[in-house]
């Protein structure tokens, strides 16, 4: 059966096909794996800042772990199985990291993914934008809540940004790509 032709008779691109472990897999890199490039910046925002690098470097990761799920709960919010499926092996994919590590990381990232989610629905800031939001819930997540300043400010510029950039670079390509579900 030849592919569907619109009124303008031009064929309908197909859109690429992806596994749900596929995706949980790309998804994960995009959560755990920082360009050598980013922990550059990072480290000489670090020294410039007097923040602890590893920390910054730990949030970080959950933040963009934050952003992989809110991607994935927004775009695919009536997803069924293709969501269901996708959000199974993703977590999977958190609980063999934190069995390779020793640690309890499965904690730790429900306590974060809870904590940004949050910062989104603060009535504190329902003025400002998400990306602002969850920005200043990055920010104040690592120097705390008592401060400010321009280290608050540069900090919370980098976390909305990285989420901004991140949010909107997962949902095209969940847009953009049909989910296909393998028998088993």
């Amino acid at each position: 059966m030849p592919p569907p032709v619109p009124e303008n008779n031009q064929p309908v691109p197909q859109k690429n096909q992806a596994t749900p472990v596929e995706l949980a897999a790309l998804f994960m890199d995009a959560a755990c794996r920082p360009s050598a490039a980013e922990e550059s910046a990072l480290s000489q925002l670090a020294e410039f800042l007097d923040i602890d690098l590893s920390g910054m470097l730990a949030e970080l990761m959950f933040l963009r772990a934050f952003s992989v799920d809110f991607a994935i709960q927004i775009t695919l919010s009536e997803g069924g199985s293709e969501k269901e499926a996708i959000l199974t092996h993703y977590y999977q994919h958190w609980e063999m990291v934190g069995k390779e590590a020793g640690v309890d990381i499965e904690a730790d990232l429900r306590e974060r993914l809870q904590y940004y989610l949050e910062a989104t629905q603060s009535p504190e800031g329902a003025g400002s934008g998400l990306a602002e939001q969850v920005g200043l819930a990055f920010a104040t997540r690592l120097v705390g809540g008592g401060g400010g300043g321009e280290g608050l400010d540069d900090l919370a510029m980098l976390g909305g940004s990285m989420f901004a950039a991140l949010f909107d670079e997962l949902t095209k390509l969940l847009e953009e790509v049909e989910i296909v579900i393998l028998e088993p």
